[in-house]
């Protein structure tokens, strides 16, 4: 019969309950060993901040006071050297932008003076060539009233 049949189909190919018991037991010893581990992490936790609080956090007071003081002044001390030589730095930097310009500056009235002489030769040359000019000239009239006189 047909439900003959489907019982027994059941029975070979239905693995749903024998599956629900192996995952419900799985999840039974997962969910316990898990319980187990966090249990021990806690507690040496636990442990742990026990042994800071007792030991090393009165530790660390008692060395802050005895380090510190000559950590903070070596600190200073660096400080200081480091911001002289920033300082001397500072001031050759200075003092070498001030060479250059002044350097630059020479460079640029050398330049100038030389400019300036040229310019005075081309003028003075020009007023002695008008100077001639002029002169031949006057000599030339003069020389042409003492023709026609």
């Amino acid at each position: 019969s047909i439900v003959d049949i489907h019982e027994t189909w059941m029975r070979l190919f239905d693995h749903r309950p024998f599956l629900n018991g192996e995952i419900n037991l799985l999840l039974h010893e997962f969910e316990e060993k898990r319980k187990d581990i966090e249990i021990e992490n806690l507690f040496s936790t636990l442990q742990l901040s026990k042994e800071i609080i007792e030991t090393h956090i009165s530790r660390a007071e008692i060395c802050s006071e005895t380090y510190l003081p000559s950590i903070k002044s070596s600190l200073d001390k660096a400080l200081e050297v480091s911001e002289a030589v920033f300082a001397e730095d500072l001031e050759q930097s200075v003092n070498d932008t001030l060479s250059e310009k002044r350097a630059k500056r020479e460079a640029d009235w050398v330049i100038f003076l030389e400019d300036l002489n040229q310019r005075y030769k081309l003028v003075n040359s020009t007023f002695e060539e008008k100077e001639q000019e002029l002169n031949d000239f006057y000599s030339d009239l003069n020389r042409k009233l003492h023709l026609h006189t």
